[in-house]
């Protein structure tokens, strides 16, 4: 009989150890999984808040009587493609009340520009094209790095206007595609469409008199050259600036392919580079 009791009360003490340690497994299981399932949570939330766009508010001051003004438009898609949701859109003209008011808040001095609200920092990529173009305070952004041509916003005098003459021989079928120069242009800001005259009309006869141009096709641009300076420290390998400040595409003629000598009326190509030239 003491040994059935003594084997009751042993069973009796397992089976509450046990007990106990089952309990205490599935408390220690439950702080695990809400703790797990938090930081997962927390994952989730942050990952989702990433994906999400900044949200924004747009608005774009224009010079309305300014129709070859710098084009803000490739901006404001460049902000759409990186994650960012336009809450609102206004453009207004600079003569409009709030035009004028925003352009004195901000001492906006060209236009067109525009003004972003919102979540600024939210996106790393859109914060550091904020901090290089502009001025950012109290999560407003005024957009500063406007191209040329623009206008003055105190009195609407356009900056930056470019003449764009390219010069071609149509009789040289061979020649290269002048209009290869519009795309390098681009490159230096200068958006404005070029005009292409042919060597032997009057116009071009006027041109390649006037500064002196032997090799075609070529180009010259004249205009308020001033407002692209990245162009100037390029041009002395490639070009001439003439008396009037006009740029002659000269010497940079023969690296664009085949082109005509004026002088002695005679077409030239490059030199065929073979294999063991390259």
């Amino acid at each position: 009989m003491n040994e059935q009791q003594n084997n009751l009360k042993v069973n009796y003490w397992f089976l509450m150890a046990a007990s106990g340690f089952i309990l205490i497994g599935g408390i220690v299981s439950t702080a695990f999984f809400l703790k797990t399932n938090s930081l997962a949570n927390k994952n989730i939330t942050a990952a989702t808040e990433t994906k999400r766009p900044a949200n924004l508010e747009w608005i774009a001051i224009l010079d309305e009587s300014c129709k070859d003004c710098f084009d803000i438009n490739p901006v404001f898609d460049y902000l759409k493609k990186e994650n960012v949701n336009f809450t609102s859109q206004k453009n207004l003209d600079k003569n409009s009340e709030e035009g004028k008011n925003l352009i004195e808040k901000y001492s906006i001095k060209k236009l067109p520009t525009f003004i972003l609200k919102g979540e600024l920092q939210k996106n790393s990529v859109l914060a550091q094209f904020f901090s290089k173009t502009g001025d950012t305070e109290e999560n407003t952004f005024v957009f500063r790095q406007v191209g040329a041509p623009y206008s003055l916003a105190a009195t609407g005098e356009v900056k930056g206007q470019v003449n764009f003459t390219m010069i071609t021989d149509t009789s040289c079928t061979e020649c290269y595609d002048v209009t290869q120069h519009e795309i390098i242009l681009q490159q230096f800001g200068i958006a404005s469409p070029g005009t292409v005259i042919d060597a032997k009309s009057a116009a071009g006869q006027a041109l390649i008199k006037k500064y002196r141009i032997t090799l075609v096709p070529t180009f010259i641009l004249s205009g308020d050259m001033n407002e692209y300076p990245s162009l100037k420290p390029v041009w002395a390998q490639v070009g001439v600036i003439a008396s009037d400040g006009t740029y002659v595409f000269t010497s940079g003629t023969p690296f664009m392919g085949t082109y005509k000598n004026l002088t002695t009326n005679k077409v030239i190509s490059p030199p065929v580079q073979n294999s063991s030239q390259q």
